[in-house]
């Protein structure tokens, strides 16, 4: 059946950039004013699978927020970052400030639950992720609550040796409280994700564009889903979800089938 929808024209993105017309588009926004951006921490607890969380979010806020720019929906615009599969907020700390300062967009960058080190009011984690002990770094999910070592064992992962080298894992025992909080964080994970786009985005005033780099990328297209007023993703360098990505690039078992 002929479909009676006519097709609007409109605009569409070039195939290719030269270099030259990258550096001269970069070279443009970094000349922009900066404008004032008021920057502050939010950490607010949440309730998740009969366990609480701290939820910890960097927010930058173009000053006076009536400054805030306005999409071609006429809401503020909102820009939800999230990081990768390693660090906290402040890894995205100089996007954040791009946005905001240049475009004046409200911003909003959260930390995966139990990245945040919640111990020191700059957030900066001590010592090395293996320490010398034997023991490794373990996640700060709720201030005040320590993994300790009887809660957990060493796996020394080797499946991708050639990309990652010998990855250290702690693995927790069941029945310990690190094996609840690991079986329950991705629920966290989510319901976090959604009280902050509540919190500093509401939908009645809010359009929210997100952004997750790397591991990030699969967290905030799920959100997409998730949130009513997300009206889009800016993919600046981030990977779709696992089983998506490994077929993209036919890495794993699929490359075979993929090939064939």
């Amino acid at each position: 059946m002929k479909s009676d929808v006519k097709e609007m024209p409109g605009w569409s993105p070039d195939a290719t950039w030269s270099r030259e017309r990258v550096i001269a588009a970069s070279d443009a926004v970094l000349a922009l004013k900066a404008g004032d951006v008021a920057e502050r921490e939010d950490i607010f607890r949440i309730a998740a699978l009969a366990l609480e969380w701290d939820i910890g979010v960097r927010v930058y806020e173009p000053q006076p927020a009536s400054r805030i720019t306005r999409g071609a929906d006429g809401k503020r615009v909102g820009i939800f970052l999230l990081h990768g599969g390693a660090g906290d907020y402040k890894s995205m700390d100089r996007f954040a400030r791009l946005f905001a300062e240049k475009f004046a967009f409200k911003v909003v960058t959260m930390t995966f639950p139990g990245r945040l080190y919640l111990d020191d009011p700059e957030r900066d984690w001590p010592d090395d992720t293996i320490h010398a002990d034997g023991s490794v770094r373990t996640p700060i999910w709720v201030a005040g609550e320590h993994v300790t070592r009887d809660q957990y064992e060493i796996v020394r992962d080797t499946s991708k040796r050639m990309k990652y080298g010998t990855r250290t894992h702690a693995r927790a025992k069941p029945g310990t409280r690190f094996y609840d909080r690991m079986a329950s964080w991705p629920v966290a994970f989510e319901e976090g994700m959604k009280e902050a786009c509540r919190r500093h985005f509401p939908a009645d005033s809010f359009s929210i564009y997100v952004h997750g780099h790397s591991t990030g990328g699969p967290y905030v297209s799920m959100l997409t889903q998730r949130v009513p007023n997300i009206a889009g993703v800016i993919a600046i360098e981030n990977s779709s979800f696992g089983y998506i990505n490994e077929r993209k690039h036919q890495w794993g078992g699929h490359a075979g089938r993929i090939a064939g």
